[in-house]
Formats: C-alpha cells, structure tokens, sequence
C-alpha cells in the first residue's frame, strides 16, 4: 500500500492555494506522505524520479536547465499527459529532443500531431529512433532489459500520452482482474 512506502511527493502549481487544497485532499483519504510544496521545477527534478506533467500549457514549463544534473545520481520519468492538442506544450522542446534518452508514446500517429513530441516533430529536432510505442515498449524483451540493467538505469525517459481509448480499457480490464485475483471473496 501507498502508505506502507517512504516517499515524498512534490507538488509545484501556479496557485499556491490549488496545491494546499491537493495536500489537504490527499490527507483526508489517508495519503501518508510528505506533501511538499515548491515553486521550484529545479528542485523537483533534483528530488524526483519520476515527474508528471499534467497541465493544459501553451508554453513550456519544464525547461532543460531544470534537468541539469538532476538525473546524474537516479534515472527519470517524466509522464506528459496535458499536451493533447494541437499548440499545447509543457516541457521545452530541447528536453524532448536533446535530454530525452527514451520517449515512449502511446499513439505515435496521435503524438506526432498533438502530443508533447509535437513540436520537436514539426521542426525537425527529434531523432525518431529514441521513440517508442507503448506497446513495443512493454514487450517481454524490453522489460527484461530493463529489469536487468535497473540499478544503472540513468536514463531520461519521457512518456507521452494523448489518450488512446482502446488502451484505457485494456489497462482497466487488467487491473480490474488483477484486484479480483487478490480479492476473490470480495465484491468490488
């Protein structure tokens, strides 16, 4: 369980009072952890592995300078779920194109027009090899690999999703059978 794990979570807003309202939330369901606040990007990547974007920006938010060094001692994730649509942008482009190790997708057709690799794709900076689908991405072969090299593991790996119904309800059905096999005399 969440509460069982040592860990903190950042949360950085525009309004300080949105992410008050989160940390209050979150105790309120019995979240047990550190809920800290900041103001400073910088400073969650140098305390995060794994960040999540989530916002409805034109503009980048998350800049290169941010990552400098921050990824040196762990790896990161950052998951990018706002950009999903056409202009929209929360990371720099030079993060996807220059510090990104990695960029899993979860449509690459719906990510190249309006996912967060949108604007690295229409001017040109993206090497597309360093991009994969989500499917592809969690083949046995590949999670083998990670599991192997995981204590190395520095990379910078981004993870851009525009929403793709069909996974939703996959994702849903296996975890919705995962909690029945846990649970087999409970009723959800």
């Amino acid at each position: 369980p969440l509460n069982a794990l040592q860990l903190s979570v950042y949360v950085y807003g525009r309004r300080e009072s949105r992410c008050q309202q989160y940390r209050r939330e979150m105790a309120a369901k019995g979240i047990r952890c550190a809920i800290k606040i900041t103001n400073d990007l910088a400073d969650i990547a140098r305390n995060c592995n794994v960040i999540i974007m989530c916002t409805s920006s034109r503009a980048p938010l998350l800049r290169k300078e941010h990552l400098m060094h921050a990824h040196a001692s762990h790896g990161l994730l950052v998951n990018c779920i706002g950009a999903d649509s056409a202009g929209k942008q929360e990371l720099q482009e030079s993060i996807v194109s220059d510090c990104a190790d990695l960029i899993v997708v979860d449509s690459l057709s719906q990510c190249r027009e309006f996912g967060e690799i949108q604007h690295a794709v229409k001017h040109g900076t993206l090497r597309m090899e360093k991009v994969m689908e989500m499917g592809r991405a969690l083949s046995e072969e590949c999670v083998a690999s990670v599991r192997r090299n995981k204590e190395q593991d520095k990379r910078v790996i981004l993870f851009d999703s525009t929403g793709v119904a069909v996974q939703d309800v996959v994702i849903t059905k296996m975890v919705y059978q995962t909690l029945c096999a846990r649970k087999k005399d409970s009723k959800l």
